[in-house]
């Protein structure tokens, strides 16, 4: 969350696939002032994070979506009593379901391309950057967020292969250290993943941000 923080400035495109009751979506558009895509495939859900976009009077700079993403469109079954870890069906999965719409990250951009993304889809990763690629191979996305906890075994998903999907498009896994505000190198004992395809070109956007907001007596 830090990472975002720092790295996002006001008008900033930021992508929050999986947003939950909107703890990102929040953090970006109020404190920072940026333009949010907020997706949550959980009615029940999405409708707390309608209300916090609304209570922290940020309906004008966040876009919510009750969808979920994948490689195309489509309908999918997902779990709907896991609160914050609801997913995509798997056959290991029994209890309460809801068929959701889901589409394609690219359809639901049109052509826009965010500075982040943050992605927190519980094992369905793969799929989702599947339907990305446009987006994934444009310059302007400086940044994604992701989990890499081995959750994709569900579905016969394993890490190298998200690690090899990030690869192709010349993205590399980095952790932050937000007290000293430095990127390094990640690794398997981490479970989310800063992917980014040049560390000293974020670096330095991570500096001049720091600066503005000094200047601006900001975050």
């Amino acid at each position: 969350m830090a990472f975002i923080l720092h790295l996002l400035r006001p008008c900033d495109l930021f992508l929050d696939i999986g947003a939950n009751i909107g703890s990102y979506t929040v953090l970006s558009a109020g404190a920072i002032g940026s333009r949010v895509i907020s997706v949550e495939p959980i009615p029940t859900t999405f409708s707390k994070l309608e209300r916090n976009v609304l209570l922290n009077s940020l309906v004008g700079l966040v876009d919510t979506h009750c969808i979920g993403l994948s490689s195309e469109s489509a309908q999918l079954m997902f779990t709907s009593d896991q609160d914050s870890v609801n997913h995509v069906i798997s056959a290991a999965d029994h209890g309460p379901t809801i068929l959701v719409p889901v589409m394609a990250l690219d359809e639901l951009l049109a052509g826009r391309v965010p500075k982040a993304i943050k992605m927190d889809v519980e094992g369905h990763e793969l799929a989702v950057l599947k339907g990305a690629r446009k987006t994934l191979a444009d310059p302007a996305l400086a940044a994604v967020v992701m989990e890499v906890n081995s959750s994709g075994e569900r579905y016969g998903i394993s890490d190298d292969a998200l690690l090899d999907e990030m690869r192709s498009y010349g993205f590399k896994p980095y952790r932050y250290d937000p007290l000293k505000r430095y990127l390094s190198d990640w690794d398997s004992s981490t479970d989310n993943a800063i992917f980014l395809r040049s560390r000293s070109d974020v670096s330095s956007i991570l500096a001049e941000a720091r600066r503005y907001r000094l200047i601006n007596r900001s975050i």
